[in-house]
């Protein structure tokens, strides 16, 4: 799946992408918000200022992907399979 699927699907009511592989994907400022994402492969992916308000990305791997100023309030970043390398949000301006 690539990042135009992914954003026309989302757009369209779907909100699930279990499993889906969107490494590299360029998602900027995309709107993400309720996705379940759980196990994708967002590796290397671009997520700066993203809304993933309510995503689960639970087990998604978050390898060297960029969240940097992304809209995370209530989303699931429990047991993400590696965030090594990624950038992570400020938490304290989505608390």
């Amino acid at each position: 799946m690539d990042a135009k699927e992914l954003l026309g699907r989302h757009k369209a009511g779907d909100r699930d992408f279990r499993n889906a592989d969107l490494a590299e994907a360029r998602l900027r400022y995309a709107d993400l918000r309720g996705a379940d994402l759980r196990g994708a492969d967002l590796s290397k992916a671009d997520l700066t200022g993203a809304n993933l308000a309510g995503a689960n990305l639970y087990r998604a791997n978050l390898i060297v992907a960029s969240l940097s100023g992304a809209q995370v309030r209530g989303f699931q970043l429990r047991k993400a399979k590696s965030l090594e390398g990624a950038t992570l949000p400020d938490s304290s301006r989505h608390a």
